[in-house]
């Protein structure tokens, strides 16, 4: 699974059955603390979840500032709900690349606010996969290599 954590939402993403291909489930509208932990930990049971990667926002030049920080911490409190194992990727220009992938699409800009955030964990997913399938092993890769 993959989760694009933002201030108001959470995009979530799963892979399919191989481990290939990543997908947009849903967002979740954040409404605090507990509850959102508890809306992802339903998730990771639901999807039969064993690896969670929390997009880690480092900056361009590669240090880590006060979002950074937040997404550790958040990393920490779901490592507190669920069994599954729990990491950071680094997520540099997810967003980004998740708009223009909606842009080149053709959608309108209010219905492009609706699906970034899931589009972002996509992205998010779909490269830890990548990664993961390029190195040949099942191995989760150290997460201080990647953010």
């Amino acid at each position: 699974m993959g989760l694009d954590v933002g201030e108001v939402r959470i995009g979530v993403a799963v892979s399919d059955e191989t481990g290939l291909i990543a997908r947009g489930v849903t967002t979740v509208q954040r409404t605090g603390g507990r509850k959102d932990l508890e809306a992802l930990a339903r998730l990771v049971e639901e999807n039969e979840v064993h690896h969670v990667v929390v997009g880690h926002p480092v900056n361009m030049d590669g240090t880590s500032g006060p979002q950074a920080q937040r997404m550790r911490n958040f990393a920490e409190r779901l490592r507190t709900v669920t069994s599954a194992e729990i990491s950071l990727w680094d997520e540099r220009l997810s967003s980004f690349s998740a708009e223009q992938l909606l842009i080149e699409s053709g959608m309108h800009w209010s219905k492009r606010k609706q699906m970034i955030d899931r589009l972002a964990a996509v992205v998010i997913l779909q490269e830890y996969l990548d990664h993961r399938n390029r190195q040949g092993s099942l191995a989760e890769p150290a997460t201080e290599d990647h953010g």
